[in-house]
């Protein structure tokens, strides 16, 4: 029968979460003297994959609608037993599994080598050595830091985070000269800065407050993970109605 996980948080935090120092998955609260996971930039797979294995005391951080139910897709219970279309196509597997390894015992053909022209005026891509990029992100309303903010090379799973002063430290390789730099963070608007060979090394970055999300409701607080058939599910909301 199919499940689904149902997430909650039946008592909010009230802690502010600007003032959490920041963590690899979100920010520590030192009152509670754990870490808070920061969800809001999950996915909804990627929030189910994490609660599918109904991780103890999990504190986190989530949007509103990210507070709900989700489907498990269950794995087929079925004993295991071989079919004629896996046999079939286990047969064909070893069928050209032998032909390949007889391939790799027949003597290779000489190999032609062909000349290639090559153009001596043709200039490599120019590349300028490594740039140790720091600097700040603020806020551009009062200008107060923002820590936590995410920092990365455009394309690249290569980043960082600004601290609790709002502070980052950055070491690039091998750039062009075409690369960009992001500064993003739920609820403000993403910045894209260029990076140059006469880039500064220390940089200001003031970022806006994004208008089309401050409606949003931010929940925090200790998760309540439940794992409730579709059936039940639907006894319990046919139950409203009578």
């Amino acid at each position: 029968m199919n499940k689904t996980l149902q997430l909650s948080i039946p008592t909010p935090c009230t802690e502010n979460w600007s003032s959490f120092t920041p963590s690899e998955h979100g920010g520590f609260c030192k009152l509670c003297n754990k870490e808070v996971i920061d969800f809001t930039t999950w996915t909804d797979e990627q929030v189910k994959d994490y609660f599918k294995t109904f991780p103890q005391n999990t504190c986190g951080r989530f949007r509103q609608q990210q507070l709900g139910v989700y489907a498990l897709n269950n794995a087929s219970t079925k004993s295991p037993r071989i079919t004629w279309l896996s046999a079939i196509l286990s047969a064909g597997v070893i069928f050209f599994s032998s032909r390949y390894a007889y391939a790799q015992t027949l003597p290779k053909p000489p190999i032609e080598q062909v000349g290639t022209q090559i153009n001596i005026n043709q200039k490599p891509a120019q590349t300028f050595p490594t740039l140790r990029l720091s600097g700040v992100v603020t806020a551009a309303e009062d200008g107060s830091p923002l820590p936590g903010v995410n920092v990365f090379l455009k394309g690249t799973a290569k980043g960082t985070t600004t601290d609790a002063t709002g502070a980052f430290e950055l070491q690039l390789e091998k750039l062009t000269g075409s690369e960009v730099l992001i500064f993003s963070f739920i609820g403000l608007k993403t910045v894209e800065y260029p990076i140059t060979a006469n880039a500064p090394e220390n940089i200001v970055i003031k970022m806006e407050m994004d208008q089309t999300v401050l409606g949003e409701v931010i929940m925090m607080g200790g998760v309540c993970a439940r794992k409730i058939s579709v059936r039940r599910l639907w006894w319990r909301i046919k139950g409203l109605f009578y």
